[in-house]
């Protein structure tokens, strides 16, 4: 199968997706960004039609594919980069904001990535997220842990059992939880970077 008719296939999923209730979710997310933002995994491009006048967007996806179907489809004249975030090629504090909507489940290394978070936005810089997580519901939690393997095996990168939250605390990030759906396995969520002081000691 070409990366072109992939991107294709993967750009519908996302469009079903929306269908079920998650477009609501994502005009509220993408509307609160602000100043220079980085979207990561900016697929199809379709959280761009509510970012706010004056916004810089810069895109950043793994996949050419996705960001030329974004491109085509919304008129979109941002900066497009070819990357993961496991790398970003920016310098330290770069961006204002971060957005990530249903990405960071299929991310190699979630570790790196908020390493790579936390460098990139400026202190007290803001992500504004949609991920599934584990559940906090004991019986959810339980069957996520025991279909992870053959669920990562069918999507090739999607963790279900991912503790995202959780590593993004443990990199110093403050995090506060806008809504939850499906027994607290869909999260919409703000993550503040840390602001570092120098105590001049």
């Amino acid at each position: 199968m070409s990366d072109a008719v992939s991107a294709r296939i993967f750009d519908g999923v996302l469009g079903a997706i929306d269908l079920l209730g998650m477009k609501r979710w994502r005009a509220r997310t993408s509307a609160a960004v602000q100043g220079t933002v980085l979207e990561i995994g900016a697929g199809g491009g379709r959280n761009a039609n509510w970012f706010p006048p004056g916004t810089l967007i810069i895109a950043l996806d793994p996949d050419f594919e996705l960001l030329k179907i974004a491109q085509k489809k919304t008129g979109w004249q941002g900066a497009g980069v070819v990357a993961i975030a496991e790398a970003l090629p920016f310098k330290d504090a770069a961006f204002d904001c971060a957005l990530a909507t249903l990405v960071l489940c299929s991310v190699t290394d979630l570790h790196k990535v908020a390493t790579e978070l936390k460098r990139t936005l400026r202190p007290g810089g803001s992500l504004h997220a949609i991920d599934h997580v584990v559940s906090k519901a004991p019986a959810v939690r339980r069957a996520q842990c025991w279909l992870a393997a053959p669920w990562y095996r069918l999507t090739g990168s999607c963790r279900i059992e991912r503790e995202t939250l959780e590593v993004l605390r443990a990199e110093g990030f403050r995090v506060a939880v806008h809504d939850t759906a499906l027994r607290s396995v869909l999260v919409r969520y703000e993550a503040l970077a840390p602001v570092t002081t120098d105590a001049g000691f």
